[in-house]
């Protein structure tokens, strides 16, 4: 007659704090016991893009995180789909010329919109007395930021690709704009096409 060991099996959760994972350990009454990595919870998505500026490193169209370097976007923080009150403007970093070889960087890295419009070819935030604003109109691409709109100065910054032969691409980052440059340029050029140093897409 043969007899049977009764074998049992325990699970338990071990949350030993930041410097371990927590783990599930199974622990059975024959002295045995395996543990295994808890994964960690997902983390929460990133706010939609509702307007973004680009610098295009990778030459595919269309804005990838981590592929492209952002100059600002705004990302839909109150999740209603469009621009509106609420929205996260996010910085990065910005072209220092037309070609891109050197970047600079924000001193501010996130603004809260106070009010938010757009259509199909632009985009525009305020907050307090500036004004963010992307623009894609299919041959003509631009980001501004500032209080005097269309204007270099210390006080503004734009970044334009002109498609045409009619305007100069141009790059221009004033110290004292809202997102604070911290190298100032100033760079034009007359070229055709569209240039990879700013990319604009409109997604609101």
């Amino acid at each position: 007659m043969h007899h049977v060991t009764p074998f049992a099996c325990i699970w338990c959760r071990d949350g030993r704090g930041s410097d371990h994972e927590d783990e599930v350990t199974i622990s059975c009454s024959d002295g045995t016991s395996v543990s295994f990595p808890v994964p960690p919870p997902d983390e929460p998505p990133m706010p939609g893009v509702l307007a973004v500026a680009y610098i295009n490193d990778d030459g595919i169209d269309g804005y990838l995180e981590g592929a492209d370097t952002l100059i600002e976007g705004l990302f839909d923080s109150n999740e209603d789909g469009v621009p509106s009150a609420g929205d996260e403007i996010r910085t990065g970093q910005y072209p220092l010329d037309v070609d891109a070889t050197d970047r600079g960087s924000f001193g501010v890295a996130t603004h809260t919109a106070d009010v938010a419009v757009g259509n199909a070819t632009s985009v525009t935030a305020f907050v307090g007395g500036a004004a963010f604003s992307w623009v894609n109109s299919g041959d003509f691409e631009s980001y501004e930021e500032g209080t005097v709109p269309e204007s270099c100065s210390d006080a503004n910054t734009t970044i334009i690709d002109d498609w045409s032969l009619s305007s100069d691409d141009g790059v221009c980052a004033g110290v004292l704009s809202p997102s604070q440059p911290n190298t100032p340029a100033d760079d034009v050029l007359l070229r055709p096409g569209d240039d990879a140093f700013i990319d604009v897409d409109i997604l609101s």
